[in-house]
């Protein structure tokens, strides 16, 4: 078994209705979404690991105020930006990495995004 295949086997399925085929909005459903649900526990405690650096707590704010902190802390930390782009990008096929190097400021900010919604959604 080759590297990408391995990479696709591991993959969670998502059944993504896909009405507007777009290229990069095909790629953020069949690779960017998959890779980050694979991942989403290791987001969680790079996130974590980030706010136990940083001496920071979320416990006794509202939900706007948690999603506030989550998406400031996201945009504004280029180290911790980096962590979660590699952890995603790091398992991209030879193709998908051809096709983001690209298109990678578009790719970079859709993972950024997904990235702070996947948190959220999980406080």
């Amino acid at each position: 078994m080759t590297r990408d295949q391995s990479l696709i086997s591991i993959r969670p399925l998502i059944e993504i209705k896909q009405e507007n085929n777009l290229p990069l909005e095909k790629f953020q459903n069949d690779t960017l979404r998959p890779i980050l649900k694979l991942q989403h526990d290791c987001i969680l405690k790079i996130f974590n690991d980030f706010l136990q650096a940083h001496k920071m707590t979320l416990n006794n704010l509202s939900k706007e105020q948690i999603e506030e902190i989550i998406h400031h802390n996201i945009k504004k930390n280029m180290a911790l930006q980096s962590m979660l782009k590699g952890i995603i990008i790091g398992h991209f096929t030879e193709s998908e990495l051809s096709y983001w190097l690209l298109h990678k400021e578009e790719i970079n900010k859709r993972i950024i995004q997904l990235c702070i919604k996947r948190i959220q959604s999980t406080y």
